[in-house]
């Protein structure tokens, strides 16, 4: 597992549960509090021993704690981009869920983002099917579609249904008001990097 992903964890628990819950869930799942070494690869175990242990020391479900990081997630900056490149609405970045992983490497080398396939039951009812091994990345999935529909200003309902025997494990999408309010701004040129010809 990529450090990055270690790392999205403990920025996760710091912000929201502050540094002394970090350091116990740290302690508990036998890692550093001072975190992990940037591009650096460590076992998958390692992702699993935290979120384990965040829940035990949280007394919280495991979906709704990987939920809430997938929305924290959309709040970096780097990531936000990323997916805000998809479209400029709500729906057109659904429609570019196809192509994230893709552009996910090209962003985040070496990172293993699960496969997206994304299909359109009706004009504004999607289905965001999630591959790979790690059933997790329904939950993350979910977090973050519903933290990008904030970010678009749009109201959607954001189903999602874990996989189980013979089924997938897919994020069902339905989309009930599109301009619903004025979401967070955002430009394709980054502030810093405008005026620079």
């Amino acid at each position: 597992m990529h450090s990055m992903i270690n790392r999205a964890i403990q920025g996760f628990l710091c912000r929201y549960h502050g540094e002394t819950i970090w350091s116990e869930i740290a302690r508990q799942a036998g890692v550093s509090s001072e975190g992990f070494e940037p591009m650096l690869r460590y076992d998958i175990g390692v992702s699993e021993s935290l979120i384990r242990a965040a829940c035990s020391v949280l007394g919280c479900d495991r979906f709704n704690l990987l939920e809430d990081l997938g929305a924290y997630l959309v709040s970096l900056e780097r990531v936000r981009r990323l997916l805000r490149f998809g479209g400029a609405d709500y729906v057109e970045f659904l429609f570019s869920l196809d192509e994230i992983r893709e552009r996910g490497l090209m962003t985040l080398p070496n990172v293993e983002l699960p496969q997206m396939t994304f299909s359109q039951r009706s004009p504004l009812d999607f289905v965001v099917e999630v591959g790979g091994d790690c059933a997790d990345w329904v939950a993350v999935t979910a977090g973050m579609l519903r933290a990008m529909s904030d970010d678009y200003g749009t109201l959607a309902v954001i189903e999602p249904v874990p996989a189980g025997p013979g089924r997938a494990g897919h994020v069902r999408v339905q989309v009930l008001e599109a301009d619903f309010s004025d979401g967070r701004s955002f430009a394709l040129v980054e502030p810093e990097l405008r005026g620079i010809a």
